[in-house]
């Protein structure tokens, strides 16, 4: 076999080195540039020590933050009550949420949230629905499924209330309702009067 006149040789070169061998020494110029460039007896002397104590710092000031920030399990998920209404004169449908924390931790307020079908990640996307979710420390966040109709955001017609003595969390908010009646409707008058026989 002829390996001097393969593509990739040069002369006298003895044919192209294989990959491992390449490797190798590449490994070796870089082992050796790095040996010229970086005095390795002085760097054993004060870099461990530096990395020592940084490592110690930053283990205290973890230790530290643990203890600071106190750490809670959660307990499960709150009572609930839901109810839907419907607004008489206006036509408006509304739900009222009745969340019962009775272990909430102290100064801890319960929160709401609206969230799009699509910033979830348990159920498929569905673009006629979006979820509320309630959330309190150390209860689990609960989320219900609502329509995605516009929510009415004017006054009283989204309100929040939370009891901290009876540690209930009340919540109501209506739909806006694409069509309002102008009218309150009235009962039929009679406009003739029978007629008897």
């Amino acid at each position: 076999m002829d390996f001097q006149n393969r593509v990739g040789s040069k002369f006298g070169g003895g044919g192209p080195a294989s990959t491992s061998e390449t490797n190798r020494q590449r490994k070796e110029r870089l082992m050796a540039l790095a040996m010229e460039t970086i005095d390795l007896a002085k760097m054993f002397r004060v870099f461990p020590i530096y990395i020592g104590t940084d490592m110690i710092d930053s283990q205290i000031r973890a230790a530290r933050e643990a203890k600071d920030t106190p750490t809670m399990k959660p307990m499960g998920r709150p009572g609930y009550k839901v109810t839907k209404q419907r607004d008489a004169a206006t036509g408006q449908y509304s739900l009222f949420f009745q969340v019962d924390y009775p272990e909430i931790a102290e100064d801890v307020l319960p929160r709401y949230r609206f969230m799009s079908a699509y910033e979830q990640r348990v159920e498929a996307p569905d673009s006629k629905y979006q979820y509320i979710l309630f959330a309190a420390e150390p209860y689990e966040t609960i989320a219900f499924k609502v329509p995605s109709s516009e929510v009415d955001q004017s006054a009283g017609k989204l309100w929040t209330r939370w009891n901290p003595s009876t540690k209930q969390y009340f919540m109501q908010f209506h739909f806006k309702t694409e069509q309002v009646p102008t009218y309150v409707p009235k009962p039929i008058q009679e406009q003739y009067r029978p007629v008897s026989y």
